[in-house]
């Protein structure tokens, strides 16, 4: 059966990309986690025609998305641990400059209500 890649996550389609290019280069330098993240957010931004998003620059709009990094230890580039480390779950996410998730809680949503309305939904598709 086919399955695609795609986890849904962020650091995971990254390090996906990051080990592809290595994979295609034979060299672990052929594309860092620095400029992964660089294609991921002012490329992907770029893609779609949005010049005022992407970049950490003043007047820019911005969401930033905070993920603990509390088990990195002293790495010399924490970046990189969140690239090439262990999945992470998001612990702050600001959009347009709101707090949509505060300590891990998505903001305004009621999980438990939300998942049975997605399985009403998903039951409804196969009747």
């Amino acid at each position: 059966m086919w399955r695609p890649n795609e986890v849904g996550g962020l650091f995971p389609e990254l390090r996906q990309a990051l080990y592809t290019a290595r994979l295609r280069e034979l060299r672990p330098d052929a594309l860092m986690p620095a400029e992964v993240v660089e294609i991921a957010t002012a490329g992907g931004a770029d893609c779609l025609g949005m010049s005022d998003a992407g970049r950490l620059e003043n007047g820019m709009r911005a969401d930033l998305a905070v993920w603990p990094g509390d088990d990195l230890g002293d790495m010399a580039d924490p970046l990189a641990g969140l690239v090439l480390g262990p999945d992470r779950r998001v612990r702050h996410l600001l959009v347009g400059g709101r707090f949509v998730v505060t300590d891990g809680l998505v903001g305004g949503v009621d999980l438990l209500d939300a998942h049975r309305d997605l399985a009403r939904r998903a039951t409804r598709l196969w009747d």
